[in-house]
């Protein structure tokens, strides 16, 4: 049956919530409507058009039009509101916000009268708000609950187990991030893997228990893509090294990410293959400097991250494949 004649159960729909949570803060109207891709995506989620969704929400008074301050705030860039600030002679020094609140204060009535022609940008109404608020908080239960159990798993090094609530996880969510067909999930596991079996050069002297510490942390960073390791360490984790945490972990993850991609060039065909070239960022290390643009033979690859780099932010060069002409 085609999606405009079916019954659409908003009120239940996970999706409709997801949208309706957009509006805890402002919106303009016209800007989503002419982003295509945000259009049909929700399209997609919806079963029905986003536009559709949304006026039933102003008609049912779940969003009204937006107070003053919301206006503004979608209206005018930093640099604006400054300018009509300064005009009034008040102070122009703080956030966005900031300024905003000394506008509203100085001159409601006048600021209402200049933008009163602006009648779609919207946010979620006393009613709305609620239902909004609650389905964030119940987003945001799901998925410390989610890390809580993937931590412990990752800790058993149950990297199964750990994937499985990953994948269950993000199938649940209106907007999944990733691709979760059965062959990526088993790349899930065939990835952490090598998280979980790396000795990097460049984290040598690390003892074994701290490092293990360091391959959950890698572990939850390389699924979730945070890039806040610390979170993810024991409470009271203790750390004097020469690279930061977030560092040591991103060192542990591209160790992990380059092993596993030399070992998928080395089952490719070699006779399209000439080697690998390391490239490496401009304010990088003299040692890392060394490798910039030389091509390697995939068995005699330099160890990366680079076990000799002595920049503080870790090596960042990278490999790439390069192609027999």
């Amino acid at each position: 049956m085609p999606f405009w004649i079916k019954k659409i159960n908003w009120e239940n729909s996970a999706a409709h919530q997801e949208l309706l949570s957009m509006f805890l803060s402002q919106y303009r109207l016209k800007d989503l409507y002419h982003n295509k891709g945000w259009f049909s995506e929700w399209q997609r989620v919806l079963v029905e058009s986003p536009k559709a969704a949304i006026n039933r929400y102003i008609e049912k008074g779940y969003l009204v039009l937006a107070p003053l301050p919301n206006i503004l705030d979608c209206s005018f860039k930093l640099t604006e509101l400054k300018a009509m600030a300064k005009k009034y002679g008040i102070p122009i020094s703080g956030k966005k916000a900031d300024v905003i609140s000394r506008l509203v204060t100085y001159d409601k009535e006048g600021l209402s009268q200049k933008v009163s022609q602006i009648t779609d940008i919207y946010s979620c109404s006393e009613l709305g708000r609620p239902i909004a608020v609650r389905y964030k908080q119940f987003r945001e239960e799901e998925r410390n609950q989610c890390e809580m159990t993937m931590l412990e798993a990752l800790r058993n090094r149950d990297l199964p187990k750990a994937v499985s609530l990953f994948v269950a996880y993000q199938k649940n969510q209106v907007f999944p991030t990733g691709n979760f067909s059965e062959g990526n999930i088993t790349d899930f596991e065939y990835s952490l893997s090598f998280v979980f079996s790396a000795h990097p050069g460049i984290l040598a002297g690390i003892d074994d228990q701290t490092l293990y510490s360091f391959r959950v942390a890698a572990g939850m960073n390389q699924l979730w893509m945070s890039g806040i390791s610390s979170k993810w360490l024991p409470e009271g984790f203790v750390w004097n090294y020469r690279l930061d945490i977030n560092t040591t972990c991103n060192m542990l993850g591209f160790y992990a990410v380059y092993q596993k991609q030399l070992n998928d060039f080395r089952h490719m065909d070699r006779r399209y293959i000439k080697g690998v070239q390391i490239s490496s960022a401009d304010d990088s290390c003299s040692e890392c400097r060394k490798f910039k643009n030389r091509v390697f033979d995939l068995e005699h690859v330099p160890e990366l991250p680079n076990p000799n780099c002595t920049n503080k932010m870790g090596c960042r060069c990278n490999l790439y494949l390069v192609w027999k002409v």
